[in-house]
């Protein structure tokens, strides 16, 4: 009797687990489902209303990151990339809020730069002038300068002989702006390279005129407006460093007089 009962038992042991393991092997494998990560888009936007021709400052703009779908519907389908350049200005007069891109502003190297930054009733004018005459540091567009002429002149007369000198530097017009600054480097035949600053001024046209005359009779000299100062300031001649220079020589016969 007591085989009998224990057969039973190891028959019933045997089908539970041939029952358990045929359970487990028809159960399909759990699939572990990641959740899949939303795609974002950096963007910049305005914290402020600005102005055409306005300047970029970087603490204008706020970065965000908002949804490809939300993004896509703006126009934007990858992650927007402003560069702030010195002298960059908006396009278009835009408010706070508005979502910025590169077609919203012109760079001063961009074509056309200077009919938005040139004020009314004014005319662009092209300077050039060796880099060592540009005093007070760095020139770039939205700069504000002084024009100087420095003039050193001898007029000789054949009737009287006499031979005038003049060394001075007189401004001809303070706080004029600068539109836009381009070096140019040119090598030589002696491979030695040769450095020129083109500045385009904005001046008036009368202001115009009177530079193109003090070109022909003077050498050009631009200096950086810093701070408030008189314009005599930057006014000298020979007899202001040398005391005992004079401006006229006169020649008579075997003498010479100095006045």
């Amino acid at each position: 009797m007591k085989v009998k009962i224990i057969m039973v038992l190891a028959i019933a042991t045997i089908l539970f687990g041939l029952y358990g393991l045929v359970n487990n092997l028809s159960m399909p494998n759990p699939i572990n489902i990641q959740p899949t990560k939303e795609v974002k888009i950096k963007v910049w936007r305005l914290k402020k209303d600005v102005e055409l021709s306005e300047e970029i400052d970087r603490r204008m703009l706020s970065i965000e990151s908002i949804s490809e779908e939300k993004a896509n519907s703006l126009g934007f389908f990858e992650d927007v990339a402003i560069e702030l350049k010195p002298g960059t200005v908006f396009r278009n007069t835009l408010n706070k809020g508005d979502y910025l891109s590169m077609n919203d502003l012109i760079a001063p190297n961009d074509d056309g730069y200077i009919d938005y930054v040139i004020a009314p009733e004014r005319v662009p004018f092209p300077l050039t002038v060796d880099p060592s005459s540009i005093t007070g540091g760095v020139i770039r567009s939205g700069t504000i300068v002084d024009i100087l002429a420095l003039a050193s002149t001898k007029n000789m007369s054949n009737t009287n002989r006499n031979v005038k000198k003049s060394v001075s530097i007189t401004p001809i017009f303070s706080g004029v702006k600068v539109l836009k600054v381009k070096r140019t480097v040119k090598k030589e035949r002696n491979d030695v390279e040769t450095e020129t600053v083109n500045l385009i001024l904005e001046l008036t046209r009368e202001q115009a005129t009177k530079l193109i005359v003090a070109k022909e009779i003077a050498s050009i000299e631009v200096y950086k407006s810093i701070g408030k100062y008189d314009s005599s300031d930057l006014q000298a001649d020979a007899g202001d460093i040398l005391k005992d220079f004079n401006s006229i020589t006169e020649y008579r016969a075997n003498k010479v007089v100095i006045k």
